[in-house]
């Protein structure tokens, strides 16, 4: 016998979706701060300052910013010491 998940199908593509668009607005400053050189903590501030917040509607951190960067596929260059530093 065949079991159908089909809510759970459809909860996991609408949350692929949600992701995405949240992703891709996201995208475009994050890259911008990303080429002033900005940090992990530099980046929440700024993100903060800007009114965007983390995926649980919660102001950003510097880990929070650690893990947007990840899941975006951006790595920064020194900002591991930035935050171990701090």
């Amino acid at each position: 016998m065949q079991r159908y998940n089909s809510t759970h199908e459809q909860f996991m593509q609408a949350r692929a979706a949600a992701n995405a668009t949240y992703f891709d607005k996201l995208r475009e400053p994050v890259e911008e701060l990303l080429a002033f050189g900005f940090g992990y903590v530099s980046l929440a501030s700024a993100l903060n300052a800007k009114g965007y917040l983390t995926q649980r509607g919660k102001p950003f951190t510097r880990e929070s910013v650690r893990t947007l960067l990840n899941n975006l596929g951006l790595f920064t260059v020194g900002a591991e010491e930035e935050c171990k530093e701090q």
